[in-house]
């Protein structure tokens, strides 16, 4: 984009004005000869001295030398202190210096109110709309503009081409080089390079690199034309399947031409070719990298980088990357890609929230195209990864929106479809995935699409789609999986049998061994949950699996259903081996503690000291770990200290696990063990009543427990306080579970508990009256235990003789 600027401004330098003669005359000079840098200082000086009459015309001609050079930051800095921002040229210049900036947003908006009467702002729109992808737009700018100032402006017809050739009306370009050929608007060898560029794209690669070799035959070419028409040969010659002699013509160009507008572009075809043909081009790019103050010094750098990230030797980018965003010199939007770069090296090592900070701060870049699509895909990719895939997914479906290929837009929506997932939100999930369809229609990873989410829809009771992939022809790829996450659907929902019949269905598609030690390992699930087999057989048909697949993905799977099988036969050593092998052998973390986790279950089910003692061994292994389990691990720990009757230390370990914010499940569970603990051990110190009955107190209290857990903690309450000798606060404790009938906010089990507490007290205290109606109360409540309540409240009003009236 900078030297398509530079280009658009040698127009402008006719208008500067003649103040201090000789210092203009030279800067004019200076800028036309490409040496803009040699006439800044002689301008600051100049500007300086002069009256403020001839400063806004020295000013401009100041911040024209400083975007030359280069240096479009000192430019607006030059338009600010010294021009009149209101006048046309300086507008038409600060846009200018903000394109060289990359922020192309900005700058369009600038010329924008200009662009109708003005040839250089609509040129320089027309150019940056095309540098964002808006080709339509740029060809619309073009088409307004003065025919006659069109014909004299060689700039605009190098633009015209250039739009014409990627909007791919190969007949109006055509058209418009016949033109300029008979008029002798441009150079013949220029002409040239554009016709040849049109054969190309017309497919016609032979004809296109004989025009290409012809023009570099000729003498004296301008550099420019050289250039583009050896990147046009080299392209040409890799569409004929010549890659050899395309590499050695992109490398030639590339040595002879540092600083040339097509050495991105070149260096890039360069390295794709160098890697095809079994070449290693990093030696030669670290050797242009170490170079300074050149074009091809700077891509090399970012191509190096670019490498680097993709052979993970992530600390090599991120320095390299750094230097160059941090390289006054480096052209602006050079330093936006560094940064880009380095942002994407952040996502990568997974310090996401540096990666935000450094997109963060490129949010103002507003280049369009795909510069701006790479911001948007950066951001949903370290907001993904940082677990706001809400948030992920907007930003992807903000480059959705901003892609400028098939390709860019196919991975947004991806992106977005994956997001959707993770979020369950099939609605989105589906937009996604349309736009996938749109964008690549004749992908084959539709149907991967196409599974994950028929998958997911399965998950939330929804398996049309699934059932239709199922059915696909065997050769489908995704067939045989869809059976298989049908299957296990079926599993899920309890359906043994008809998941055995879906699986018999996916045995002719099990043709690879990966396909059938998959299948393999669903019939044993679904052998289990069917019932079908004896466990005995089971536990068989699982060994053989193990020792036949010992390295297969589903071999965790298997063991943990092995060690269940002996679980729950009772065989608690033999789960126990198991599963303690099994947390030696898997490498995932999770899976492994859970491992562990089960062992020390069956070893403390064993009822062996020995068994006890590994069981809180590894407890409290997994407890002092990260894992999502040990909060869980420390209350199996405390539970079998309780089994043991360490009340103390059970107490130690209850109130060390509050302590640690576990989970509200975890935690209702430890308040509630705590309570009884101290029941417990008030058999010895009546004290401990009152403390367990003030625990139970605040857990009957917490609204955000269920509604069965606050009924049980009241009557558990009314126990502890019975037993502490305080049977009228006990009462009342029961009678607000009774207050609550069931099928509200309570179930039968504590609503009779209560009860039949409160009536067996009321008795005690010869309270017949009220024992009677406590007894109606529950009876009326028509429970399981209706008829029982009813004859022992009719028992009592025959032995104590009280009827009512």
């Amino acid at each position: 984009m900078k030297r398509a600027v530079l280009a658009i401004l040698a127009a402008l330098l006719a208008a500067a004005p003649l103040t201090a003669q000789t210092v203009v005359e030279k800067a004019e000079s200076a800028i036309r000869d490409g040496m803009p840098q040699a006439a800044i200082a002689p301008l600051q000086e100049a500007l300086r001295k002069a009256p403020a009459a001839d400063k806004h015309g020295l000013g401009l001609l100041l911040a024209r030398a400083q975007l030359a050079a280069g240096r479009p930051a000192d430019a607006l800095r030059t338009l600010d202190n010294s021009s009149d921002r209101t006048a046309t040229d300086a507008i038409v210049l600060r846009a200018a210096a903000f394109a060289a900036q990359g922020s192309l947003g900005p700058a369009a908006k600038l010329l924008e109110p200009l662009a109708a009467g003005q040839a250089e702002a609509s040129l320089l729109l027309a150019r940056i709309r095309f540098e964002q992808g808006a080709h339509d737009a740029a060809l619309e700018i073009l088409a307004g503009s003065d025919q006659n100032t069109a014909a004299e402006d060689p700039n605009l017809l190098r633009l015209l081409l250039d739009v014409q050739l990627a909007t791919t009306d190969h007949a109006a370009t055509e058209q418009t080089i016949e033109r300029a050929r008979e008029k002798a608007l441009l150079p013949a060898a220029e002409l040239d390079v554009a016709l040849g560029r049109l054969r190309l794209a017309a497919d016609r690669a032979s004809e296109s690199s004989e025009i290409f070799r012809r023009v570099l035959e000729s003498p004296d070419l301008p550099a420019p034309v050289r250039d583009n028409a050896r990147l046009g040969l080299a392209r040409s010659l890799i569409t004929l399947g010549v890659d050899t002699r395309a590499r050695d013509v992109l490398r030639e160009a590339i040595a002879d031409a540092p600083d040339a507008p097509t050495v991105t572009e070149s260096l890039r075809q360069w390295i794709d070719l160098e890697s095809k043909l079994g070449g290693d081009p990093t030696a030669a790019l670290r050797t242009w990298a170490a170079e300074d103050g050149n074009r091809r010094a700077v891509e090399s750098g970012l191509r190096l980088a670019r490498l680097d990230l993709d052979g993970k030797n992530i600390e090599a980018a991120v320095a390299a990357l750094e230097k160059i965003a941090a390289n006054p010199d480096v052209p602006p939007q050079d330093a936006s890609r560094a940064r880009l770069l380095l942002a994407e090296a952040r996502i990568n090592s997974g310090q996401t929230d540096a990666a935000m900070e450094i997109l963060d701060a490129l949010a103002a870049y507003d280049a369009g195209g795909t510069a701006a699509y790479r911001l948007d895909n950066l951001r949903g990719r370290a907001l993904a990864a940082g677990g706001k895939q809400r948030q992920a997914y907007d930003a992807f479906n903000s480059a959705l929106r901003r892609a400028t290929t098939p390709a860019e837009a196919a991975a947004a929506a991806t992106n977005g479809l994956l997001c959707a997932l993770s979020l369950g939100d099939l609605k989105l999930a589906r937009q996604s995935l349309e736009e996938v369809r749109r964008a690549t229609p004749d992908s084959p990873d539709l149907v991967r699409w196409s599974f994950l989410l028929a998958a997911a829809e399965a998950r939330g009771g929804e398996i049309d789609a699934l059932g239709a992939l199922a059915r696909r022809a065997p050769s489908t790829e995704y067939s045989f999986q869809a059976k298989l996450a049908l299957a296990e659907w079926r599993l899920a929902r309890g359906e043994g049998p008809a998941a055995e019949r879906t699986l018999r269905t996916a045995r002719e598609e099990a043709t690879s061994p990966t396909r059938a030690t998959a299948l393999a390992a669903a019939e044993i699930f679904a052998a289990d949950n069917a019932a079908a087999q004896p466990r005995e057989e089971l536990l068989a048909t699982c060994r053989e699996f193990l020792a036949e697949h010992p390295e297969a993905p589903e071999a965790p799977d298997v063991s943990f259903k092995l060690g269940e099988l002996h679980a729950r036969g009772g065989d608690h050593a033999a789960a126990e081996t198991v599963f303690a092998q099994l947390a030696q052998d898997v490498a995932e973390p999770d899976t492994a503690n859970l491992a562990k986790f089960l062992a020390a279950q069956s070893a403390g089910r064993s009822m062996s000291a020995e068994g006890t003692g590994r069981a809180l061994q590894w407890f409290d292994e997994i407890a002092q770990s990260n894992s999502p389990l040990r909060h869980r691990a420390r209350f199996e720990q405390a539970t079998l200290l309780l089994r043991d009757r360490r009340f103390d230390d059970a107490i130690t370990l209850y109130d060390g696990l509050l302590a640690a914010d576990p989970p509200p499940e975890v935690r209702l569970a430890a308040l509630m063990e705590k309570g009884d603990t101290l029941v417990a051990l008030g058999a010895e110190k009546p004290e401990k009543f009152t403390q367990a009955a003030a625990l139970y107190t605040d857990l009957a209290g917490n609204a955000s427990a269920p509604a069965d857990w606050r009924d049980q903690a009241a009557c558990k309450r009314a126990a502890a306080l019975a037993r502490a000798g305080q049977n009228e606060a006990a009462l009342a404790a029961y009678r607000d579970v009774l207050a609550r009938p069931p099928g509200t906010k309570t179930d039968f089990f504590w609503f009779y508990k209560a009860g039949i507490e409160a009536g067996r007290l009321l008795e005690q205290q010869q309270d017949w009256p009220a024992a009677i109606a406590v007894y109606d109360l529950m009876a009326s409540a028509n429970g399981p235990q209706s008829e029982e309540l009813k004859q022992r409240s009719r028992r009592l009003r025959l032995e104590h003789f009280i009827w009512e009236n």
